[in-house]
């Protein structure tokens, strides 16, 4: 009875451990980019692109089509 017992709980708690790794898949991934850490990304037509991040002070276009992410800071300049 005992095995049972162990069996049952070890099975609900892998039950758990999997809807819990399930959610974590279904959430969309974040940002633009591969890279940890903070993302600029410019808007503005001046570049012959609409969205652009640079690099070593040269524009390079975003060509996502959708862009996901918890918004830091805004600025109009």
């Amino acid at each position: 009875m005992l095995m049972t017992t162990e069996l049952l709980q070890a099975l609900a708690r892998h039950s758990e451990l999997f809807k819990s790794l399930v959610a974590a898949l279904s959430k969309p991934k974040l940002g633009l980019h591969n890279d940890t850490g903070i993302c600029k990304i410019y808007c503005n037509r001046q570049h012959n692109c609409l969205w652009y991040t640079l690099t070593n002070g040269e524009p390079v276009p975003v060509n996502a089509t959708a862009l996901t992410g918890y918004l830091k800071e805004l600025k109009f300049e």
